[in-house]
């Protein structure tokens, strides 16, 4: 049944994908971060629905013109680099040294960056981009309320896990993807004027919380804490916010437990800790494959039985990068590690560009609101990040071109403003002129 309803779904939205081509970003959307095939049991779980919806989405794109709004991409500072980062992975990729592995996944971030650079052309609207938020936030979040409502019902005794075969299977996974929507559901609260929209999503926002703690990641609860605390900090509504946010950390630490906070507990042990000792290793692989080869790196896939024996460490386990920071470092080296920052830090400044843009005008303090949260989001994921090798995961690319497309918006909203006031102005001074004219 799960198989025939998700297929139904699929096949039934590309009609509209046709008619409505940035729709085709919703469904791929849908189906990466969601992935609902993986909740099937039969034919559905293996079936590649992203290609179908991609080849649909690429191809109304090229045969169908929008009807709306003109289609360009944005090409801000934070998306040249993007294009430069991706160009420079490709590059890094012919000098892997695992050249079979290497390929699989060049081709595999190549599939997610198109997805992205999709993005930036189809979604130019508000709506289409408020669309695109509440798909992200409700196909993540589903995990985030199955979970929390799991992590109640047991006392949060057992680890909250992800969707088999994606990329938030493992705990640790989910709960920085759950970090990381936290604050746009917030936005989607703040932009509503249901009451009952914006209660839900204060306990959709507690079950994905629930969840983040009985997921036992480390990575993840240090980056929820100044989630949390940002949230808090920038609300007009604080210390409502603080005083909910107490109770629930309170009734937290009266039912987690001592296994849960022993966990907690070894983040200061690092040095009798297996776990971090693994993730040093990795560092350490990383930095002197990028020593050997600072331009290229070692290539993706890099992290092998082979490149640690290479370096003269003997492994029972060949550990992954455990750091989007060293992961990008070890793969595609120095050059690759300042394309990837710069990319993140270009991101981050524009939401200050959009603050800026936006001032005090209340019509458009939905983008204030969004650039405020993805901020906060993006801080999350420096946090969270660095303990986890995810560097070429889809959502924080997304988070950046949502960035990109409301500044876009935003300008494109004010430069029409400012030349019909200079028509009217125009209109004005041709009327002054020839009544001038008429009088001598």
């Amino acid at each position: 049944m799960r198989d025939l309803i998700v297929l139904l779904m699929v096949f039934g939205s590309i009609p509209i994908i046709i008619y409505r081509p940035y729709f085709g970003i919703i469904m791929w959307s849908w189906i990466g971060y969601m992935s609902p095939h993986r909740l099937t049991y039969g034919f559905a779980y293996a079936f590649p629905f992203g290609l179908v919806i991609a080849i649909v989405t690429i191809v109304a794109t090229i045969l169908c013109p929008d009807r709306f709004e003109k289609r360009k991409i944005p090409w801000t500072p934070a998306i040249v680099i993007l294009a430069l980062f991706v160009i420079w992975m490709s590059i890094t990729t012919q000098f892997a040294f695992e050249p079979k592995l290497a390929h699989v996944e060049w081709i595999r971030v190549l599939k997610i960056q198109l997805a992205i650079f999709l993005t930036l052309y189809l979604i130019n609207t508000k709506d289409r981009l408020n669309q695109l938020v509440w798909i992200i936030v409700l196909s993540i979040g589903f995990y985030g309320v199955k979970g929390g409502l799991f992590a109640i019902a047991t006392g949060g005794n057992y680890r909250v896990w992800g969707p088999d075969d994606t990329f938030i299977s493992g705990n640790n996974e989910l709960a920085i993807a759950l970090v990381l929507i936290i604050p746009l559901v917030r936005y989607l609260q703040l932009q509503t004027h249901n009451k009952w929209i914006r209660r839900g999503l204060f306990g959709f926002m507690g079950l994905c919380t629930a969840a983040v703690i009985a997921s036992y990641s480390r990575g993840a609860f240090i980056s929820l804490v100044p989630c949390f605390f940002m949230m808090i900090f920038l609300s007009k509504h604080r210390k409502a916010i603080f005083f909910v946010v107490a109770i629930g950390a309170i009734g937290a630490y009266s039912v987690l437990p001592q296994h849960w906070f022993e966990r907690m507990d070894s983040i200061g042990d690092y040095q009798e800790d297996a776990s971090m000792q693994g993730r040093y290793d990795a560092w350490y692989l990383a930095t002197w494959v990028a020593t050997d080869h600072p331009l290229t790196g070692g290539g993706y896939r890099m992290f092998t039985f082979k490149t640690y024996e290479k370096y003269n460490k003997e492994m029972t386990i060949a550990r992954d990068a455990h750091s989007i920071y060293f992961e990008v470092l070890g793969e595609h080296g120095f050059i690759g590690l300042i394309l990837y920052l710069l990319l993140n830090l270009f991101g981050f400044l524009t939401g200050g560009k959009i603050k800026k843009l936006v001032g005090d005008r209340k019509d458009l303090l939905w983008a204030k609101d969004l650039a405020i949260m993805l901020q906060i989001a993006m801080i999350c994921w420096a946090i969270g990040g660095a303990f986890k090798g995810m560097a070429y995961w889809d959502l924080p690319y997304h988070y950046i071109a949502i960035m990109v497309i409301a500044e876009s918006i935003i300008k494109k909203q004010l430069d029409s403003e400012q030349k019909a006031e200079k028509e009217v102005k125009g209109k004005r001074s041709g009327i002054k002129g020839y009544k001038r004219a008429k009088l001598v």
